[in-house]
């Protein structure tokens, strides 16, 4: 092949490399930029899912109990004592007490022996600095609260006895309410109210409607239907107070009744 041809031919082909390597280079740049460029969003790639809430609801507060009825007290309404003293001339003074929360107390004293003798006391109570104080018909009774919330009896000067006798009353597990005692009171039925007023304390109570306490209202009328005002009757009863604190006479039995009778 003559010399001319040869050169001819060489320069054809290095023209064609380079429009080959002219085509080939922006490929070449664009890969580059993306190796180099990690950070750089690939808008080929599918989204990814929406995240979804899988964690569990705040568990929500607990509501409060509701208030226990203490009355100012360490101790729970009605609160009930009970215990055996000592007595000079019987075999013991048997006692329960129970103090309810509209502040007023009724206290059974049974004093033991061959013919039990039975004493209803009904009056007020208050609480102050660890002392216990009940009052009713002038009379005063303290006691001091021990560190197992029992109250132990106090002097008359508000000190402690000083005996190797027991004075303590304690505490009750049960708050069954107000102990059934007898009671010697007046009752009445006025404008459709029976109203039964206490003797020993002078107090005076709203009475509930019970199968006996209807019994005492016919009774009113007499036997010959002449209504009567009032009846002296001797009746086992308890106090019963209401959620507003309010107290009622509840009648269990009667025992006794006087037409047109006061207390004596």
């Amino acid at each position: 092949m003559p010399a001319e041809t040869r050169a001819s031919l060489r320069q054809l082909f290095r023209n064609r490399a380079l429009r080959t390597s002219a085509l080939l280079l922006p490929l070449a740049l664009a890969s580059c930029a993306s190796t180099s460029n990690p950070s750089a969003p690939n808008t080929d790639l599918p989204s990814p899912p929406e995240a979804t809430d899988t964690s569990e609801p705040a568990p929500q507060p607990a509501k409060p109990a509701a208030p226990v009825t203490k009355a100012g007290t360490p101790w729970q309404m009605p609160a009930n004592f009970s215990g055996t003293l000592p007595c000079a001339d019987c075999e013991g003074i048997e006692v329960n007490l129970s103090l309810l929360a509209s502040h007023s107390y009724v206290k059974k004293t049974t004093y033991l022996g061959l013919t039990p003798v039975v004493k209803t006391e009904i009056g007020s109570w208050q609480f102050d600095h660890y002392r216990l104080h009940l009052s009713s018909a002038g009379d005063h009774t303290a006691y001091a609260m021990s560190s197992d919330h029992s109250i132990e009896m106090l002097d008359k000067d508000g000190n402690p006895i000083e005996s190797a006798l027991n004075y303590r009353l304690l505490l009750n597990d049960s708050n069954s309410g107000s102990p059934i005692v007898p009671m010697q009171g007046v009752f009445s039925y006025r404008n459709d109210v029976a109203i039964f007023k206490e003797c020993s304390s002078g107090r005076t109570w709203p009475v509930s409607a019970t199968q006996s306490s209807l019994n005492l209202q016919k009774a009113l009328l007499g036997s010959d239907n002449t209504p009567h005002t009032n009846a002296l009757v001797d009746i086992d009863a308890h106090l019963a107070v209401t959620s507003k604190n309010k107290e009622r006479v509840e009648v269990d039995h009667l025992k006794k009744l006087q037409l047109d009778q006061d207390c004596p």
